[in-house]
Parts: C-alpha cells; structure tokens; sequence
C-alpha cells in the first residue's frame, strides 16, 4: 500500500489512521510546491492533483478520507 502525501492537515489524517490501525505503508512525498501533483503520473490517480491519495494494489481512493472506515476495510 502506497500513500501520495504532502505534510499538510488531509494526508496527516490518513497517515495518523493508518498509524493507529497498524497498517504499514509506504509513504511517497509529493512536493505540490515543485507541481509534482500535476505530472502525468500522479495525474493518472488523480486527475484533480489532490493529496491524498491511497493506493492498495489495483484500488486507487483520491477521496478526502476524513474517517478510518476505508482503512478498516483494508485491515479486515
């Protein structure tokens, strides 16, 4: 499982939730000062080049996970 992420309060959440569900993860920065979000790597997520962005094999979630409930899905 991979987490596109830039230390602001969103990606924190989904970090924090991951943290205190024990699900390990791979975090990969994403500099939005340098528009990294805007290549077509992470446009091809994402195309609205939001943080976060979870990705669990083939399952991609660009949404705003303000609760566990996906993460929970994940541990089960």
């Amino acid at each position: 499982m991979k987490l596109y992420h830039f230390p602001s309060p969103n990606p924190q959440k989904v970090t924090f939730a991951l943290e205190e569900l024990g699900l390990d993860c791979e975090l990969v920065p994403v500099d939005l000062i340098k528009r990294e979000q805007a290549g077509v790597e992470f446009q091809s997520m994402n195309p609205f080049g939001r943080v976060p962005v979870l990705v669990d094999g083939a399952y991609i979630n660009t949404a705003r996970p303000s609760t566990s409930s996906p993460l929970r899905a994940i541990r089960h």
